[in-house]
């Protein structure tokens, strides 16, 4: 959708995406954004058919790969380095106290 008016209510674009551009490319040879639930599991579930490699530049000119954007095997491998520093991290910040973190 290239509508050049933007929503006071987001939701109202979400559900005009849904509705009316449930699949769509943003640019001419760029990545498509798929807005309704059950189709993003789909995709999410089906890396055979679908793919995260969005980059159309050569592999030589892409820089180390990342978890967002590469498919199992590499995806998880990537995720499995990441996973015990997010994990970390989440504990770490479960135990912030809340006079900490509430503006006050």
């Amino acid at each position: 959708m290239n509508d050049v008016t933007i929503p006071t209510d987001p939701y109202e674009g979400y559900r005009a995406l849904r509705d009316k551009a449930p699949v769509s490319q943003l640019e001419a040879n760029g990545p498509w954004q798929i807005s309704r639930h059950s189709d993003v599991h789909q995709v999410l579930k089906d890396n055979e058919t679908y793919s995260s490699e969005v980059s159309i530049r050569p592999p030589e000119e892409r820089g180390q790969p990342t978890m967002l954007f590469s498919d199992p095997p590499l995806h998880h491998r990537l995720l499995g380095r990441a996973c015990p520093c997010i994990c970390r991290c989440s504990r770490a910040a479960a135990r912030v106290p809340q006079s900490l973190t509430t503006p006050g």
